[in-house]
């Protein structure tokens, strides 16, 4: 077992970040509906990412849902490569005390050190998932308040008409019963990065508390293949 496995192994024993199994995270962790995003549309959003290949497909996925009431300037863009420099930029972020909205697509092991470290503070956490995606399909696993209950909905909604094959879960912590469990067969097609701009354009409007229409940001943006082990959140400091 390397060294970057068994770090994130110690990550899922210490956040509760184990979406391979039912209950893959804490119910007390996450924000509760009536408080979570409350003037969220005037606050900056701050995008946590750590794979390149994956960042031109999620970044157009969180512009795409910017509001005119949030400038594009609002969205910052903060690499996560688990250096000390990033460690002690967060740790600063999360005690700031300036509330702010957090999304991010990062690599298994970043999300378990991210959350973990989230965890403890006032940060209000509302969405937490998994995606594994191969060349033929993804499976996504999703943990979501009931203020980020809608945002199930809206990515499952452009993965649909992106056509692309999945199977998405989701495991609501509170309020009516979710989506419960999807699948969507589509003729064979190579898995691409698009999944990765539905994703950006669902939090983006999560955290925008927005309703409006997609776009179709997976059928428009040209995405690289983005494959392997992800985590997702959102959360507002």
């Amino acid at each position: 077992m390397d060294v970057n496995r068994r770090a994130f192994l110690k990550g899922l024993a210490l956040s509760g970040l184990a979406a391979a199994t039912p209950g893959f995270a804490s119910s007390s962790i996450l924000a509760d509906s009536t408080h979570a995003l409350k003037g969220g549309v005037h606050l900056p959003l701050i995008a946590l990412i750590h794979d390149s290949a994956g960042e031109s497909a999620f970044l157009a996925g969180l512009r795409s849902a910017q509001q005119p009431q949030r400038s594009h300037d609002s969205l910052k863009v903060q690499r996560c490569d688990r250096g000390l420099d990033f460690l002690q930029s967060l740790h600063a972020l999360l005690h700031s005390g300036k509330a702010a909205q957090i999304v991010g697509l990062v690599d298994d092991a970043s999300g378990a050190i991210i959350v973990n470290m989230a965890r403890p503070t006032a940060a209000r956490l509302y969405w937490l998932g998994q995606h594994a995606v191969s060349g033929g399909q993804s499976r996504h696993t999703l943990l979501a308040a009931e203020a980020g209950h809608d945002c199930s909905r809206r990515f499952a909604q452009e993965l649909d008409a992106c056509g692309l094959r999945y199977r998405l879960t989701e495991q609501p912590v509170a309020g009516p019963a979710g989506l419960s469990q999807m699948t969507f067969t589509a003729p064979q097609t190579p898995q691409d990065g698009r999944w990765a701009a539905a994703l950006g354009f669902a939090l983006a409007s999560l955290a925008a508390n927005s309703t409006d229409p997609s776009p179709g940001v997976g059928n428009s943006t040209v995405a690289a293949p983005l494959l392997g082990n992800f985590v997702s959140f959102a959360f507002k400091t």
